[in-house]
């Protein structure tokens, strides 16, 4: 009986063991582009294009490119052509970047990982602001991990506000005002865009 239970303590060890590497993988990930994107924020040497560059190549290896876009956008990525979703694509990369970019240096300071947890299959990890003592901020990061690649942001959802739900009502408004035509919503996105620029100037 001894031998059996011992058997079965082992199972269980090994059973867990994926779960537990896969927890420290993605708290790991989160860490390592927090300290990057700090690190590229706070560099004085830096120029302001120099770290827009630097913000985007960081986010290219971060962020789920080949879904949460697409999401967002819904049905009319199907309708859009090869060069608007091109130029979707680009845009709505820019505009991550400079919008949400400018919102985390806001709390990026104190920001730190607090746990992980997985709900509906999703792996959610958990991260604090605190800014002149205020109410932390809670900032809630949901990764993907499609086979045989590394993880992927696909969510970011600040005190319960998630960035994809956000820039999706946005998006509809827009192409609603226009007829849903994509280039409206490719003008609208380079001047938002453009209006967060110059305002960090």
């Amino acid at each position: 009986m001894r031998w059996c239970r011992s058997l079965i303590v082992a199972l269980v060890v090994l059973h867990a063991l994926p779960a537990a590497a896969a927890d420290n993988d993605a708290r790991g990930f989160v860490e390592q582009y927090i300290g990057s994107a700090k690190r590229i924020r706070a560099d004085a040497a830096l120029a302001p294009d120099q770290k827009n560059a630097q913000n985007r190549a960081l986010l290219h290896d971060a962020y789920d490119f080949a879904g949460a876009p697409k999401a967002i956008l819904g049905r009319h990525w199907a309708k859009a052509t090869d060069d608007q979703q091109r130029r979707y694509l680009d845009q709505f990369e820019q505009y991550l970047v400079a919008a949400y970019g400018k919102r985390f240096d806001e709390v990026a300071a104190n920001l730190a990982v607090t746990h992980i947890s997985v709900e509906d299959k999703r792996t959610i990890v958990h991260s604090t602001s605190t800014i002149r003592q205020t109410e932390p901020t809670r900032i809630d990061w949901i990764l993907v991990q499609p086979e045989g690649t590394q993880w992927r942001v696909t969510d970011v959802i600040v005190n319960g506000i998630g960035s994809v739900e956000t820039m999706r009502q946005e998006f509809s408004a827009v192409l609603r005002a226009n007829n849903g035509d994509i280039e409206g919503l490719l003008a609208a996105l380079q001047h938002r865009t453009e209006a967060v620029v110059r305002a960090g100037d």
